[in-house]
């Protein structure tokens, strides 16, 4: 049987979100600044983990990788930089908030993520305009 997980991201960071990666077709695909996406996965029951990647005003990744046993992890990247899926995996945290900051073309980004079974959980980015994306998520049997 699937679970259902339901995703909330309101884009406050001063330019659009742009989903470059996903295990699931209904993600929104572009969140413009200052508005809100909501959409529903569905992760089958074979599935172990999760990740949505969405691209930071054409300079950074935003990784939100997720697990079945309520694991999260928030990671940003460079562009010009590859992705280390052994950095996403060690930034797991289980029922705590993942944070990760960088420095990107001379602006500090944070993004960080919680996320708990069953409740709501929060996601976010804060750019260079100390703006805020943020993604609630919540999973549902």
């Amino acid at each position: 049987m699937a679970s259902i997980v339901t995703t909330t991201i309101t884009n406050d960071a001063g330019d659009n979100l742009v989903l470059r990666l996903s295990n699931y077709a209904t993600a929104t695909e572009t969140i413009k600044n200052t508005e809100t996406a909501n959409f529903s996965l569905a992760v089958p029951a074979m599935y172990l983990n999760g990740a949505l990647v969405y691209e930071v005003s054409h300079s950074l990744r935003w990784i939100i990788f997720w697990t079945t046993d309520n694991q999260v992890s928030s990671k940003m990247f460079k562009i010009s930089d590859s992705i280390d899926c052994k950095q996403v995996t060690n930034n797991l945290k289980s029922n705590q908030r993942s944070e990760d900051k960088i420095t990107c073309a001379g602006y500090e980004y944070t993004a960080w993520v919680c996320m708990a079974w069953r409740s709501c959980s929060w996601a976010a980015v804060q750019g260079p305009l100390l703006g805020l994306s943020t993604a609630e998520i919540v999973w549902v049997a």
